[in-house]
């Protein structure tokens, strides 16, 4: 027994020997460490002073500059005034004093569900700008308050936007929720409490605009011309304190028409008309409106103002040109951006004058002396066309043909006497007017946008994704639903198809943002409804089976990613509807874009409504229409009072047309719009037309095989190759969609560049390989680079081509 301690106190005293042994030899390593390190940080200041000494030498002895000397010397103080500095200015940072709150203590018992419930209002309704609040009272088993700390609320937006709202305790047990909604239309508020949802919710809350301000209002266009007597149409869109498409009241809106003229000091003058002119104000859609205004009869320059609630919307004062019918004709049949002269004579001071020209081009106007036998024309002035270059008549002159020419870049108004003065004055508006919508070519504006977008997003956001093929949708909403927009639009992304080898060097890329697009606007995903060319949101799209996330959610997801592939400079493989093109350039829909979705319907309803009196179809028919369920939706307000006539069928079918078009669709489309402009700002894409922004997104329409060829590099041949020369012969005898799916296995896409072949980066390359002739073409995306074994017969690569194109489009490593 005595044995068996003494071996167990030796093996307890070896043990420890051990450790302390160890302890010392690790403690003997730190010092040998300290003393190496001050041994290299002195030689370091040894080497550091000899250098610096040598370097004063030099200076000193004219070798080097003195200024070498100056800037060294400067630097080091410097450097050692911040160190000293730092370590004088450290002081030891106090400790955080923990936050203690009055709260009730938190229960471990689980909640009793069916004893919680809401108090107040505010639940259902509210007005945007004002806070809503209510109370939330939650006990556990034992009938004890549970705190603000265990409820779980989330408000989001139309489109699925998340709100901020707060849960604070009241002091007495109940917990109360307040936020403030910004953004009118539908709010989900999801509430739980310990992870269980409380019964009854979500609720739904619908945010109701606020009232229209007249700083957030505006009118379309500044600048008309319109026959004498004629009819003046624009649109007025009202906006509340938030941004938020309101009700503009007909009874707070002032419309007046001011006759311009000149005046004897050389000033523009304004006379109100006698008669004020019919006004009508027709609402459209919530926040948007037509003004219908009876023309002024007589010839000359006026003033549009437009006040709501005493105060001057934006875009007003606007200019209205009134002309004769002769001449509104005459202008109308003129083409855009022709150039015409007028002969006529300058007035100068003191009676006197000399013969001008005056050439009207589609940016500038051109003052010059006219040709003569003895002497060239000379250039007297040359103004840039805008909305504020005005020719007017002067109000007491009898003589129609002087005219006064004012202009922002003329120090004083010139005077002229025109022969056709009236015709001169309705050609530089029109010229200002057109500026104005159509200011740029598409190749400017397209230059113009990517320079915008390259200023916004700067800085390159590094992001990997990570899909599965077979799950596109959930992996790719998963995977930039966490990206705010400015991360989005400059996210350069690395992307890995789970399963796949490769690397992403951009032909992956492309590859992901097709096929994701291709698999969102599917029809068969329930998003979208499909003509067989363009698509459209489904109007029951929340009831569509198997979706991964609430389908307003996919529509932001959708207009997100879009989006992005415009900020790449990549396309998508889908064709839109032109109201939905319209409607993210803000422009408002037509019948002519119904005839264009539903061909069927517009001849069976709209064109039967235009073509016949409606005393003959409905005498009772009122401005309403039925939805899928068959319940009556009035197209305006108090629609169903409103009867349809000869008269105002055109307006009837307008509003029909927007309702089929947007207004039963308008929660989709506003969600997808919503996440377009989260990345393009509509500023961004406003120049353009629909048509254009369709070749933004999808690209040119058909390849064009000569130009593909025309652009084409290669490597290891040349196109005179017999290979090469089959080859482009095997492509030029495929059909357009075939044509695609060639340029999507060799590119990663199926779309066009927006300047043809010549922007493809990198160009489009053809390689010969030493492969077996048995071997299949290989593609390499990232290089848009196509290898070709030496085939023997052009049989066998048309073949080979064909097989590889349908079989092995997708994926990487493909041969």
């Amino acid at each position: 027994m005595d044995d068996q301690k003494n071996s167990e106190l030796l093996a307890l005293q070896f043990l420890l020997s051990n450790r302390l042994l160890w302890l010392t030899i690790f403690l003997l390593d730190l010092v040998v460490l300290k003393l190496f390190l001050l041994k290299f940080l002195a030689k370091l200041f040894l080497y550091c002073g000899i250098g610096y000494l040598s370097l004063l030498a030099l200076c000193f002895c004219g070798v080097l500059p003195r200024r070498y000397a100056s800037t060294v010397t400067r630097t080091l103080f410097q450097l050692l005034w911040k160190s000293l500095s730092s370590v004088l200015r450290r002081r030891p940072q106090p400790k955080p004093v923990p936050i203690v709150r009055e709260t009730c203590p938190a229960s471990p018992l689980p909640v009793d569900l069916s004893r919680c419930q809401m108090l107040g209002t505010g639940m259902h309704s509210a007005c945007v700008g004002q806070t809503s609040k209510f109370v939330l009272v939650a006990r556990d088993s034992e009938g004890c308050m549970c705190p603000a700390a265990r409820w779980d609320v989330r408000v989001q937006g139309p489109g699925g936007r998340p709100i901020y709202c707060q849960v604070t305790d009241e002091g007495d047990g109940t917990s109360a929720v307040c936020y403030t909604p910004l953004v009118s239309g539908e709010h989900t508020i999801a509430i739980a409490i310990d992870g269980a949802a409380l019964p009854g919710t979500p609720l739904t809350l619908i945010a109701e605009p606020g009232e229209a301000i007249a700083s957030r209002c505006s009118a379309e266009g500044s600048i008309h011309v319109v026959p004498c007597g004629g009819p003046l149409t624009f649109a007025l869109l009202g906006r509340d304190r938030h941004n938020n498409s309101a009700h503009v009241s007909r009874e707070a809106l002032r419309i007046r028409l001011d006759h311009l003229h000149a005046t004897p000091d050389g000033t523009i003058g304004r006379s109100p008309l006698e008669t004020h002119p019919a006004v009508e104000v027709v609402e459209a859609d919530p926040g948007q409106c037509s003004v219908f205004i009876q023309g002024p009869a007589q010839a000359g320059a006026y003033s549009l103002s437009i006040d709501l609630g005493g105060e001057a919307i934006t875009g007003s004062p606007m200019t209205v040109h009134a002309v004769p019918q002769a001449v509104y004709d005459k202008l109308s049949d003129m083409r855009h951006g022709a150039q015409m002269e007028f002969n006529g004579r300058q007035l100068l001071a003191g009676a006197q004058s000399r013969k001008v020209r005056l050439i009207v081009q589609p940016g500038a106007l051109h003052v010059a002396t006219q040709k003569s036998l003895f002497r060239a024309s000379s250039t007297l002035h040359i103004l840039k066309i805008d909305t504020r270059l005005l020719l007017l008549l002067p109000a007491d002159a009898r003589d129609v043909q002087e005219c006064v020419l004012f202009s922002p870049e003329l120090a004083e108004p010139l005077r002229f006497k025109l022969e056709e003065s009236l015709w001169c004055s309705a050609l530089l508006n029109r010229a200002a007017h057109d500026l104005e919508s159509h200011e740029l070519g598409f190749g400017q504006k397209l230059a113009w946008m990517r320079r915008e977008l390259r200023k916004r997003y700067t800085k390159l956001h590094p992001c990997r994704v990570a899909v599965r093929r077979e799950h596109l949708i959930a992996d790719s909403h998963a995977a930039l639903a966490h990206l705010s927009p400015d991360e989005l639009g400059a996210a350069d992304f690395t992307v890995t198809f789970v399963g796949e080898e490769g690397a992403d060097l951009g032909g992956l890329t492309k590859e992901w943002i097709l096929l994701t697009t291709r698999s969102l606007f599917d029809p068969c995903t329930g998003l979208f409804v499909s003509d067989g060319q363009t698509i459209h949101p489904a109007v029951a799209s929340a009831g569509a089976p198997g979706l991964p996330a609430p389908h307003l959610h996919l529509f932001r997801f959708a207009g997100r990613l879009a989006a992005k592939a415009l900020c790449s400079e990549l396309f998508i493989d889908a064709h839109f509807s032109r109201a939905m093109y319209k409607s993210i350039l803000g422009r408002t829909v037509s019948i002519y874009d119904l005839e264009a979705a539903d061909p069927m319907y517009f001849r069976n309803a709209v064109r039967y409504y235009l073509d016949n009196s409606i005393a003959d179809i409905d005498p009772d028919l009122t401005f309403t229409t039925e939805d899928e369920d068959g319940q009556v939706i009035p197209l305006c307000r108090n629609g169903q009072k409103k009867r349809v006539t000869d008269a105002n069928k055109c307006e009837y079918v307008d509003l029909l047309a927007r309702y089929r078009l947007v207004t039963r669709v308008s929660d989709q489309l506003d969600s997808f719009i919503h996440g377009f402009h989260e990345v393009v700002p509509k500023a961004v894409v406003a120049p353009f037309t629909d048509t254009e922004l369709e070749l933004l997104l999808c690209g040119l329409p058909e390849v064009d095989v000569a130009d593909l060829r025309d652009h084409t590099q290669y490597n290891a041949c040349d196109q005179a190759h017999q290979v090469v020369v089959w080859l482009w012969e095997c492509v030029a005898q495929l059909d357009q969609p075939t044509r695609k799916e060639f340029l999507q296995f060799v590119t990663g896409s199926s779309q066009v560049p927006l300047d043809g072949f010549t922007g493809l980066d990198p160009p489009f390359t053809v390689q010969l390989t030493r492969d077996a002739a048995s071997a299949l073409p290989r593609a390499h995306t990232c290089f848009n680079q196509l290898d070709l074994p030496q085939y023997e017969s052009y049989q066998q690569l048309c073949d080979r081509i064909l097989y590889a194109i349908r079989e092995c489009s997708q994926g990487f490593g493909f041969a």
